[in-house]
């Protein structure tokens, strides 16, 4: 029996935690023969703490494997280790407005950030990568060995694919008269765009009294939105998610769920989206493509225009609304935290981690 420790310490975030929660979840009922820890020391991600006291702290739990499930770890960690790199956007898309620090520290730490994920997918024994897209990246930019690599899909919770009705609790979105966006206000995600073509949807008739919803954490991002963007009394609403079942609601009633991004590692929103009965209209992107397949409406996320045309053609074609909704139930139901915990479970066998 060994002892294998998976790294919690991002539980409580959005993707990275879901990730987490659901695979160590996984893993406990489908692995009877070894033991699982998950594991949360007072050592934040990024610090120096973790690079100069986490090494010790897992030393003393004695852990015959450890999974990283970010890419933020103590590199000098001297044992056995498997590394999931989610994606590598502070790799590809160095931009000052990615943090709330002055720029000059902003390039160290983005440095440091490149240093570590260097560090660690050398060091690690296996790297699991959630696309093929995400996969193409390592070895692109980190010159890593392919055969090094496993392509694992994350996986959709039953909550979104088999909650029944699931009614709004707000007063000022109603069923279907809503577009909407779940996810955090990083640069990459093109929120400007995105708002920007709501705008030119208002000046239809048909569409003037919809609105925007933009469910994310209130955090430095989202302020900094909101000061760059005149939003008042625009029909946008910021709003926090408090729970999986107001999430389910805000899916299950919007007339579109508009994913913008210019790069993803995976897409999770948008799946979800999906297994809830909503429409995607997307950015035309690999990872997308991959994952999504012909379920979405795509567009150019550069492109204002193409946003919005994307958009018009969903609404104004109710047929072609119905289909993309049947094919994303369809697409959705191909990807299971079982699934994913299955095939995490073999890279720890198959790289004799275990």
């Amino acid at each position: 029996m060994s002892k294998i420790g998976i790294d919690g310490r991002l539980i409580n975030q959005t993707g990275v935690g879901r990730y987490t929660r659901n695979l160590f979840a996984q893993l406990k009922v489908l692995d009877k023969k070894n033991q699982y820890f998950l594991f949360s020391p007072k050592i934040s991600w990024h610090s120096l703490r973790e690079q100069l006291l986490m090494p010790f702290w897992l030393l003393a739990k004695n852990f015959d494997l450890v999974h990283f499930t970010y890419f933020s770890l103590p590199v000098f960690y001297p044992k056995k280790f498997v590394l999931t790199i989610h994606d590598l956007i502070p790799w590809t898309h160095k931009t000052g407005r990615a943090s709330s620090l002055p720029f000059f520290l902003y390039e160290v730490k983005h440095f440091l950030y490149k240093l570590v994920i260097l560090i660690a997918s050398r060091r690690a024994e296996k790297i699991i990568a959630v696309s093929r897209a995400t996969r193409s990246q390592i070895i692109e930019k980190l010159k890593i060995d392919p055969g090094k690599i496993q392509v694992i899909y994350q996986g959709i919770e039953e909550k979104f694919q088999f909650l029944g009705k699931s009614n709004l609790n707000s007063k000022e979105i109603s069923k279907n008269n809503y577009f909407l966006y779940v996810g955090n206000a990083y640069p990459h995600k093109n929120l400007e765009n995105l708002i920007q073509a709501f705008f030119l949807v208002k000046k239809n008739q048909k569409y003037r009294n919809f609105k925007l919803v933009l469910a994310g954490p209130d955090d430095f991002f989202y302020q900094r939105l909101k000061k760059s963007v005149k939003l008042k009394g625009q029909g946008i609403i910021i709003t926090s998610v408090r729970s999986d079942k107001e999430l389910v609601s805000f899916y299950k009633n919007a007339a579109l769920f508009v994913f913008p991004s210019l790069i993803e590692g995976f897409g999770l929103p948008g799946l979800e989206a999906m297994a809830c009965g909503c429409p995607v209209v997307c950015s035309d992107i690999p990872v997308f493509r991959e994952i999504y397949g012909r379920a979405p409406v795509y567009f150019n996320p550069g492109e204002i225009n193409s946003l919005l045309q994307a958009i018009l053609k969903v609404m104004d074609n109710p047929s072609q609304k119905l289909k993309m909704v049947k094919e994303g139930k369809k697409i959705s139901l191909q990807y299971s935290w079982e699934k994913c915990a299955r095939q995490t479970l073999k890279v720890y066998e198959d790289s004799h981690c275990l």
